[in-house]
């Protein structure tokens, strides 16, 4: 494409999004009879997709605590210790409306439905079991450093949901790909996510892959909201690094999840995963609701 058709491409993709946005911003005005929330709405999907996460903009420059996460928006975390990992196995098969007897049961039962991602469990629910991931994690200051917010003005989400490897044609719900293509996330004004495999990944096992660094140098043309191909990253990132993430059960690291990221389709085995959000709670709130609890919630943590 010539730079001429670029550069008008790349104004019909955000007078697009605008404008959807803006609609989608009055609709929300009308629905919650707040104009609060349709101004949160509009402020976030554009400038956090267009300028970046703000998250980024921490002024903390002088710690060496978070810079991998700041410079290349991935960072290991403290290794969740294997009792906590099995509770969360546990609790996630308890919260199913059938029961089972293991986690091979529960990927051997769903298999045959043909939907490669399942439907998330909430953490949040179980205290004690919240208090023993972030504590297992040693997150606490990561977080509050990166974002720049005191733990008061954090909400949080935690949630462990499945990959299977299925048998058949694959089947969508309602049109949504899982997040199993390249995105970057427009949450709220300043977040941050951790994951934690809960079994083995190896590849084939719906690793989950990020784009190193492709939250510091993002063309005009892949800034607005939509699903990128391989080829079209690797064509038009500068610096273009492809990290696939593989570890054993209990592997963590935080992302800063504006950078281009996805799962995997599972094509040798299934992923059982533990995705943490953390948020600015003013704009998250706004537009999350009760989806996510505030972080001080779940003070004091446990004793390691």
């Amino acid at each position: 494409m010539k730079k001429s058709e670029l550069k008008k491409y790349t104004i019909v993709l955000y007078a697009s999004q605008i404008i959807s946005t803006f609609k989608q911003s009055l609709s929300l005005a009308v629905k919650k009879r707040e104009f609060r929330f349709a101004c949160y709405l509009f402020l976030v999907r554009n400038s956090v997709s267009i300028f970046g996460n703000r998250a980024g903009l921490s002024n903390k420059r002088n710690s060496n605590l978070t810079l991998p996460l700041r410079e290349e928006g991935f960072m290991e975390l403290n290794k969740l210790p294997e009792n906590t990992v099995k509770r969360l196995v546990e609790y996630f098969l308890q919260s199913q409306q059938s029961e089972y007897a293991s986690l091979k049961e529960y990927f051997e039962k769903h298999r045959n439905d043909n939907y490669v991602r399942s439907k998330p469990i909430d953490v949040l629910l179980n205290d004690d079991l919240t208090r023993c991931v972030l504590t297992g994690l040693g997150i606490l200051p990561i977080i509050s450093e990166f974002l720049n917010l005191p733990e008061s003005e954090i909400v949080m989400s935690a949630n462990v949901d499945a990959l299977f490897k299925i048998d058949g044609e694959r089947k969508l719900r309602n049109g949504y790909d899982d997040a199993l293509e390249f995105h970057r996330d427009v949450d709220s004004l300043r977040f941050v996510k951790a994951f934690v495999y809960l079994v083995d990944i190896e590849k084939g096992f719906g690793e989950h892959e990020i784009c190193i660094g492709s939250h510091k140098s993002i063309p005009f043309s892949l800034r607005t909201i939509h699903r990128q191909t391989y080829s079209n990253l690797k064509a038009n990132l500068s610096n273009f690094t492809l990290k696939s993430i593989f570890g054993k059960a209990g592997y963590s690291w935080v992302e800063d999840t504006t950078t281009f990221h996805r799962g995997t389709v599972p094509t040798l085995g299934d992923r059982l995963i533990l995705t943490l959000s953390f948020n600015d709670k003013k704009s998250n709130l706004a537009l999350n609701g009760h989806s996510y609890q505030p972080l001080e919630l779940f003070y004091p943590l446990v004793s390691e």
